[in-house]
């Protein structure tokens, strides 16, 4: 008798960033992104520029791969949360490795 090992990888669900109410969340773009115009997911989406600042709204209240964001022109809009990066020296915590 043959078995066959099969393994399903599945994509990590990003962790949404958790505020202490203090302060917002502020965010970093890793990627250019396009917004959908279409609304292909139900949602209004937000275009990215890479390097760009926003701040984080929420998790989608169904679809953890995206969350809503607000840039500095204040528009908000979901953007894929793999897209971006929690910005660590803008919240003021310490970055490993730095002096």
């Amino acid at each position: 008798m043959t078995y066959a090992l099969v393994s399903v990888v599945f994509p990590a669900v990003p962790v949404p960033p958790v505020s202490d109410g203090k302060r917002p969340i502020k965010l970093l773009a890793k990627y250019n992104y396009k917004a959908n115009v279409d609304r292909p997911g139900g949602f209004d989406e937000l275009s990215l520029t890479q390097g760009e600042r926003l701040e984080f709204i929420q998790a989608h209240p169904i679809n953890p791969f995206w969350w809503q964001a607000r840039n500095s022109e204040e528009q908000m809009g979901y953007v894929p949360a793999s897209y971006l990066m929690v910005n660590l020296i803008l919240l003021g915590l310490p970055v490993v490795g730095q002096v």
